[in-house]
């Protein structure tokens, strides 16, 4: 069990770094390419950890955790929409790799926004 809460710990101080790094950025040098970027790896980070840590923290717990009353369950279900909420941790993946590449996401062809095809008149 302590290797597992060393490894959860060491995770939440990771994302805690770069979501403090992310409010430094923003707050010293204002909205910019990298602070952005920086949000992401914040986003992702937060997002990754909280659904590991839930889940790693289940076997320390015990099945027992699960039952209703513990509020544990609740915990798990919302960490695992953590990776979910927009931007998804995939999206955020690419962002921080095109951003990192020095390209515009904006003119990615995977995350450009197309407009829908009209309705044919029949």
């Amino acid at each position: 069990i302590s290797t597992r809460i060393g490894q959860m710990e060491t995770e939440v101080e990771a994302a805690r770094f770069l979501t403090w790094r992310a409010a430094w950025e923003s707050d010293t040098k204002g909205p910019s390419p990298d602070y952005f970027r920086r949000w992401l790896h914040a986003k992702f980070a937060v997002a990754n950890a909280t659904q590991r840590l839930v889940t790693d923290a289940l076997p320390a717990c015990g099945l027992h955790a699960l039952f209703r009353k513990e509020g544990f369950e609740l915990k798990l279900r919302d960490a695992a929409t953590a990776a979910i909420m927009p931007p998804n941790s995939g999206a955020a993946a690419t962002m921080i790799g095109l951003l990192t590449m020095g390209l515009d996401p904006q003119q990615a062809p995977s995350l450009r926004l197309q407009e829908p095809e009209p309705a044919m008149a029949s």
